[in-house]
């Protein structure tokens, strides 16, 4: 099993430029640099996707370890520059290239031991995130204004119809045929509704949380495939969060991910550089050493 990583920068830079982007983001070099290193301390494979400026970003300025560099993602900016809130795009890209079993790891996300337990799975996803009110807005509002809405959403599932879905943190498996379908029906959703997408942008609606997540969980119960999830499931919303955040119980969590706006949290930040600086200490120092020297020639 080998873990892929990706990296579309477009979204990140569509609203600076590089210089200020280069400049503003030691927090996320520290979370990218933790993430890819935890998962190299478990898995000999370790691949990034990526477009030329992740590239320069991750491997020729940070030199993060990854085993193999595809530079890809450039395509995708071609295509969808004008919609930078298409984040997940990125990662579904990243999807459709794979033809033998991965997990997909979120730059965000760190793994604590293998996940060895799961690596016969036909499909993998984080965890079952229950509605929080929005994910339901969500689907609501969508529907209402999106010229295209395939069919695979309208769900009976009881478990899937409020919105609920699977969260994406880490998602894989052994059933590529799967992963190759989600990919071209999340594409077919996306490209059909292109016209409107821009109209969006200033809405609080989390469109790819509907065309990664919700979709894949759809598009799994209507093919009767059981995913399994490396968390439990939980009872309540609150609860799909707190499970997450635990740095300090090493022996028994199988993984962290900063999910949303935890990245932005002082508190996370600074559990992130103390771990990488406990665990990796010559990345802690390189990405220090890297940002400073890079911050005194702008």
């Amino acid at each position: 099993m080998k873990i892929i990583q990706s990296y579309w920068s477009h979204p990140d830079l569509s609203t600076r430029n590089q210089r200020e982007f280069i400049k503003l983001n030691l927090n996320k070099y520290m979370t990218f640099a933790l993430s890819v290193l935890r998962a190299k301390k478990y898995y000999d494979q370790v691949e990034l996707y990526t477009d030329n400026v992740g590239k320069e970003l991750l491997i020729d300025l940070l030199e993060l370890p990854y085993t193999k560099v595809h530079v890809c993602l450039d395509d995708l900016t071609e295509r969808y520059g004008e919609y930078s809130h298409l984040w997940a795009l990125g990662k579904i890209y990243t999807y459709s290239l794979q033809d033998e079993p991965f997990y997909h790891v979120d730059n965000d996300a760190f793994i604590c031991k293998t996940l060895d337990g799961f690596h016969d799975a036909p499909v993998v996803a984080q965890s079952f995130e229950r509605n929080n009110g929005h994910h339901l807005y969500n689907l609501r509002k969508l529907k209402k204004q999106l010229a295209f809405f395939p069919e695979v959403l309208n769900t009976d599932s009881d478990m899937l119809k409020d919105g609920s879905q699977y969260n994406a943190g880490i998602i894989g498996g052994t059933d590529i045929a799967f992963f190759q379908e989600f990919c071209r029906t999340a594409f077919e959703f996306v490209d059909n509704n292109l016209d409107i997408l821009n109209d969006l942008k200033g809405e609080n609606i989390c469109f790819p949380c509907i065309f990664e997540q919700y979709l894949f969980s759809c598009l799994a119960h209507q093919k009767e495939i059981e995913v399994k999830t490396l968390l439990p499931i939980s009872d309540t919303p609150l609860d799909n969060f707190n499970s997450l955040l635990d740095f300090h119980d090493k022996q028994n969590v199988l993984f962290i991910h900063l999910i949303g706006d935890h990245k932005k949290e002082a508190h996370n930040m600074c559990l992130v550089a103390e771990t990488l600086w406990q665990e990796f200490p010559e990345y802690y120092d390189k990405i220090i050493k890297k940002y400073n020297a890079y911050e005194a020639t702008v």
